[in-house]
């Protein structure tokens, strides 16, 4: 009986919860399969060791630094991202495609942010551009400096 009761409390809670509060609008356009695909490359190469946040992190700048929605324009100029010069590179595996794809809609849509939202570059902490002295540090998130 206790158990059927706190089933049935639970129930309440969860649609009440999903009916009484504010859903986050999604206004953001789809991003084209080409695009997306760019995308994915890029959150891989740049930082699959450092979690979904830091892949997450890596793709707002992308969004950030994209006016027009052609992200593969702003990820393959030249001396951006460090991969897109490396000849050979293993494939993303197939598996992880629709992790990453989930991830990237999530801050696309904005159901979920990231701690530098406003970021606009970053390098890792094993690199001293000379960029790096005319921005201003956001924060560091692993082996990640992100600035604005």
């Amino acid at each position: 009986m206790v158990r059927a009761t706190l089933i049935l409390l639970l129930s309440f809670f969860v649609c009440f919860e999903l009916t009484h509060f504010d859903v986050p609008k999604i206004s953001a356009k789809q991003i084209p399969e080409r695009q997306m695909k760019c995308l994915i490359d890029n959150a891989f190469y740049e930082a699959n060791t450092e979690g979904k946040i830091g892949r997450q992190q890596v793709t707002q700048v992308v969004f950030n630094r994209t006016n027009d929605g052609n992200y593969c324009k702003t990820i393959r100029k030249p001396q951006q991202f460090s991969w897109t010069s490396i000849k050979q590179l293993k494939a993303v595996p197939e598996k992880l495609r629709s992790v990453l794809r989930e991830e990237i809609l999530l801050i696309h849509y904005g159901i979920e942010s990231v701690p530098f939202r406003e970021a606009t570059h970053y390098h890792t902490v094993d690199v001293r551009p000379v960029w790096r002295k005319s921005l201003k540090v956001a924060g560091i998130y692993k082996r990640h400096i992100f600035y604005t």
